[in-house]
């Protein structure tokens, strides 16, 4: 059993560390890129605002990213080097785990907020 959580505990690691190469890259490179903050078929040209997305995405995904390395840091110190209270591992997660939803609010705001969601309606 300590083995699954063990690679559960990898899997958080490789990706808060892929939230955190979002985040350099919408950051520093100015690329927006869908996947964590935007659905798949979401056509990124047809933002409204790229820089003003940039500047309000850029921070979800930098706390999401620290959230989640903190989590799986804990959990990998927990299992592999030393026990730790058991109120440290559950507030970490719980912490991860609101920082999670908060993120999922905030993303879908975000692009109701920068790309036209407005349904055309139908003339008869």
């Amino acid at each position: 059993m300590n083995d699954m959580f063990g690679i559960l505990d990898l899997i958080v690691l490789f990706a808060a560390f892929y939230i955190m190469m979002q985040w350099y890259q919408l950051k520093f490179k100015g690329e927006i890129k869908t996947g964590l903050l935007l659905n798949n078929e979401v056509n990124v040209e047809k933002c409204m605002d790229k820089e003003g997305y940039r500047k309000e995405a850029a921070p979800l995904l930098l706390i999401l990213g620290i959230a989640a390395f903190a989590d799986a840091l804990v959990a990998i110190i927990n299992s592999n080097v030393t026990m730790l209270p058991m109120p440290v591992t559950m507030g970490v997660l719980g912490i991860f785990l609101l920082v999670l939803v908060w993120f999922g609010f905030q993303s879908k705001k975000l692009y109701q907020k920068y790309w036209d969601t407005k349904k055309k309606s139908i003339k008869r």
